[in-house]
C-alpha cells in the first residue's frame, strides 16, 4: 500500500478542547468533572464528530494492493463509513460500498470492510478478484488524546463543536438534563455553522443530468 497524498492535518490540541469545555461548563475545577472524565468525553466526541462529518483535514488518498479480492486496510482506517471512494484508475470502474451483512449475498463491483477468518483480522474485501491495485480516498481515524499537547488532526474550527458535544455527554452522565438540553441546542447551532464553512465531503454535487436524491440528507 502506497500513499498518494494526504491533506495537512489540523493542530487542535487536548488543551484547546479542555479550555473550551471548561468555559462551557463554567468551571475548570476537577472536583465534580475530573480530568479523566473530561478527556474521555472529549475523545468520544471527536470520534463521533469524525464518524458523522468526515472532516476534510483527515482525508487521505492511497493505492491499495489486493490479492484475490482481499487487502490489508491502512492502519489508520478501522471503520467502513470512513471510506469515501474506491476505484480502479486503469478501467475507471468505481466500487459501491456495502455493509458486511449484505456483502456476501451480492455480486458486482462492491466492497466492504469485515473480519477475515483466514487473516484473523479486519480486511478490505471486494468481489472483483481480478484487481491487483485500487485507489482509495478515506478519512483517517482520529488520534486518541492523552497529553495536553496531543493534536487531534482537526482544525481549530472544530474546537467549539467538540467541546459542546463533550459537555452534553458530561451533563447527561450527571443526569443534569436541563443543562444537557441547553447545550444540545448550542451544539446543533455550532455544528450547522461548521458545516456551512466546511461542508460534508461525502455529499458530492450533482450534474444537471442527474436526479437529486434527498434520502439520508442531513
Amino acid at each position: 500500500m502506497s500513499p498518494v497524498f494526504s491533506i495537512t492535518p489540523g493542530s487542535a490540541t487536548l488543551d484547546d478542547y479542555t479550555a473550551s469545555l471548561d468555559l462551557i461548563i463554567g468551571t475548570s475545577s476537577t472536583n465534580y468533572y475530573t480530568t479523566e472524565m473530561k478527556v474521555k468525553e472529549l475523545n468520544q466526541a471527536i470520534r463521533e464528530f469524525v464518524d458523522e462529518y468526515n472532516p476534510q483535514e483527515l482525508r487521505k488518498k492511497v493505492v491499495v494492493t489486493f490479492a484475490s479480492g482481499v487487502a490489508t486496510p491502512p492502519t489508520d482506517l478501522r471503520s467502513l463509513n470512513r471510506v469515501i471512494r474506491l476505484w480502479n484508475t486503469t478501467t475507471n470502474r468505481y466500487y459501491e460500498k456495502v455493509d458486511p451483512e449484505t456483502y456476501y449475498d451480492q455480486d458486482g463491483d462492491i466492497y466492504t470492510l469485515d473480519y477475515h477468518i483466514a487473516a484473523l483480522d479486519i480486511r478490505l474485501l471486494t468481489k472483483d478478484t481480478t484487481a491487483t491495485t485500487l485507489t482509495m480516498h478515506y478519512i483517517t481515524d482520529p488520534t486518541v488524546l492523552v497529553s495536553g499537547s496531543d493534536e487531534s488532526g482537526l482544525n481549530d474550527e472544530s474546537i467549539e463543536v467538540i467541546a459542546l458535544m463533550a459537555a452534553k455527554r458530561l451533563f447527561r452522565n450527571a443526569r443534569d438534563f436541563s443543562a444537557m438540553q441547553l447545550i444540545k441546542v448550542e451544539a446543533n447551532e455550532a455544528t450547522r455553522t461548521w458545516k456551512g464553512r466546511n461542508g460534508n465531503i461525502t455529499k458530492r454535487l450533482k450534474s444537471k443530468y442527474e436526479k437529486v436524491s434527498y434520502h439520508g440528507r442531513k
